[in-house]
């Protein structure tokens, strides 16, 4: 398999999943990858903007909004630090706590479908292929944030 056909699978596999969760979450007001923040919250309670930013492998002025809708719907509150006021941990409600339960149903049971088929041995070799994928896709991504400029051309 050449490298474009790699990478286009997994844009499609990535669009694939992203497009069903943000269908199945929009009445649960989690469109749009809210559903992402809420899981990586619930994952990493006190977990600040910043670090969610990473985490996500997006923007801080995008994490904002995301954050921000999270609030209003009540699915995600905030807690500032005494010394630093900048620096808010966030913290999913029992309200987000329900949405959570339910966004993990969706995440396990797409799991499920996506490997079928699979031997646990080809499933057990999968994930470690994907950790380096995964890995190596960090570092070009914090590169690239900082400003390098990558030679293909």
């Amino acid at each position: 398999m050449f490298m474009e056909e790699i990478t286009k699978a997994i844009g499609h596999i990535y669009r694939s999943l992203e497009s069903i969760s943000n269908q199945e979450f929009k009445t649960m007001g989690l469109a749009n990858n809210l559903y992402a923040y809420l899981v990586r919250i619930d994952e990493n309670p006190g977990i600040i903007a910043d670090d969610l930013a990473r985490e996500l492998r997006t923007d801080k002025t995008t994490v904002s909004r995301g954050i921000k809708k999270l609030v209003e719907r009540g699915l995600v509150y905030t807690v500032y630090e005494e010394n630093d006021k900048k620096r808010k941990h966030l913290y999913v409600t029992e309200q987000g706590q329900a949405s959570y339960r339910v966004v993990n149903a969706e995440h396990i049971y797409s799991e499920r479908q996506l490997l079928a088929g699979l031997s646990e041995e080809e499933i057990g070799t999968l994930k470690k292929l994907l950790a380096v994928v995964d890995k190596n896709s960090d570092e070009e991504w914090k590169k690239v944030k900082q400003g390098y400029i990558r030679p293909y051309r």
